[in-house]
């Protein structure tokens, strides 16, 4: 019997290919797996980034604030120093999200893009100092994130707050000097 020196047998080329198929779709498993653990950590980093944002307008706007008033009943102007922080609702799907807002009388700004789910406020006062709480939550498909956080309120010998009872308090009126 001659053995043929020509090329592969077609046992050898089976075998082969079976290795390359197996190499194969574990790179395209681990590709496929890497850009799902991207998509998700970006969507994550997303949510945390507008929550965050919300949280810093708002401990940056009401720091200083001289008159504060929670869950006011109407939107009113009477001078520039008037400013409101509260949800706008925006339908996505079949999910409802918000928006964290901040009216003025130079019009209505957005200060997040709309993931957030809930947004509530809470005025303390310890000894002859406020202070604002306030809790973010914010999610997308796969992720949720809660930021929670107080400011201390600088001028709490000026202020003279309204609160107006409710079960939860979701906008702010504050006044700046």
């Amino acid at each position: 019997m001659r053995l043929n020196d020509n090329g592969f047998t077609l046992v050898e080329l089976v075998i082969a290919m079976a290795l390359l198929l197996i190499v194969l779709s574990l790179g395209y498993m681990m590709y496929f797996f890497g850009l799902r653990s991207f998509q998700t950590i970006e969507e994550q980093w997303k949510v945390q980034h507008e929550v965050q944002l919300g949280a810093n307008f708002i401990t940056n706007s009401v720091r200083n604030a001289i008159k504060i008033e929670l869950n006011p009943n109407d939107i009113l102007f009477w001078d520039d120093s008037d400013n409101y922080i509260c949800l706008e609702k925006t339908t996505q799907g079949d999910e409802q999200k918000y928006s964290i807002m901040h009216i003025s009388n130079k019009g209505r700004t957005p200060v997040t893009k709309p993931v957030i789910d809930k947004l509530q406020f809470e005025l303390a006062r310890t000894n002859d100092n406020y202070i604002l709480s306030f809790d973010i939550i914010g999610s997308s498909r796969e992720s949720s994130y809660r930021l929670n956080s107080s400011v201390f309120l600088n001028n709490s010998d000026k202020i003279h707050p309204v609160v107006i009872p409710d079960s939860e308090i979701v906008a702010i009126y504050y006044k700046t000097p």
